[in-house]
């Protein structure tokens, strides 16, 4: 599903996605290198990183849009891996590896 040092972002925002849709579910991140655009995590989605996967997040300050603001300096808020509205998700590296 995964191919390393490939951009994900639409294979894992779907699968999110889906998952999302049927309740929730697990996602594990093979070993490997990836690159992804932003993201949006979702209620229920436990997003888990094999030991020896690394997520590398688009340089690209366009590839991001505002989330939000920060309250301390009122500037704009942009993130990698977001979770608007989400509850109960859970980005995690699997300690079994």
């Amino acid at each position: 599903m995964f191919q390393n040092l490939t951009d994900i972002t639409e294979t894992l925002q779907t699968q999110i996605n889906q998952l999302s849709s049927a309740g929730g579910g697990e996602i594990l991140i093979p070993p490997g290198t990836y690159s992804f655009r932003p993201i949006a995590l979702k209620s229920n989605i436990c997003l888990h990183l094999s030991a020896g996967a690394r997520l590398v997040a688009s340089p690209r300050k366009e590839d991001y849009f505002p989330i939000g603001y920060n309250h301390n300096e009122m500037r704009e808020v942009y993130s990698a891996i977001y979770a608007l509205g989400a509850r109960k998700y859970h980005p995690q590296r699997r300690r079994d590896d």
